[in-house]
């Protein structure tokens, strides 16, 4: 191609050959987009904080982690002093990159315990809660990859409370956040369509 290739069409199979993978970034006003994510991100965790604060836990937002060179944060932690659960809170509005997604949930769960001494909290038992905006993308998300989710146990948030039975016997939930509980009619983000030029 003389180091030209004018079509995105004609870049696919050239990268193919070449066994790489071709990642496409469209840039322009996107700031009111990020704003909306960002919000509607907040929002969850806190109707999850406020969740977990009503059970009486301890809870601590936005907690950063620093151990054997990994940096990072977690959207929230939970810990029962009774049970000595400790809770991983990972929060999504939209379900995009899956195996960015479960590497980072890992470290996140393998490093908590630096929170937990932190914080001094004594820790016998670690759950993971995914909790999702609930809307039809991320769900379409979840029937399509069975496997990566098959381990974790599908619940919704349904008010102010927990739901029933959200940490018994198991080690991953999947939290559903649908946006009723906000007070909102829906969410945005995930949700957004673009439409051709001259249709409705």
């Amino acid at each position: 191609e003389n180091g030209w290739i004018v079509s995105l069409r004609a870049l696919r199979p050239h990268a193919a050959a070449l066994d790489v993978r071709v990642d496409f970034r469209v840039i322009g006003r996107g700031a009111d987009v990020v704003r909306l994510a960002d919000e509607e991100h907040a929002a969850i965790v806190e109707l999850v904080a406020r969740a977990f604060r009503g059970a009486s836990w301890h809870v601590e937002v936005e907690a950063s982690y620093s151990e054997f060179g990994e940096r990072g944060r977690v959207d929230l932690v939970a810990y029962d002093p009774l049970t000595r659960t400790l809770v991983i809170v990972e929060v999504k509005t939209e379900l995009a990159d899956l195996q960015q997604l479960f590497g980072g949930l890992d470290v996140k769960r393998r490093l908590a315990l630096a929170i937990c001494r932190r914080l001094g909290w004594d820790v016998a038992r670690t759950t993971t809660v995914l909790a999702v905006a609930s809307v039809e993308v991320n769900r379409r998300v979840v029937r399509e990859h069975p496997t990566l989710f098959a381990p974790f146990l599908p619940r919704t948030l349904r008010g102010e409370g927990l739901p029933s039975g959200l940490l018994r016997d198991s080690q991953r939930v999947l939290l559903w956040v649908p946006a009723s509980v906000a007070g909102r009619g829906r969410w945005l983000a995930g949700t957004r369509r673009v439409r051709a030029r001259g249709t409705g």
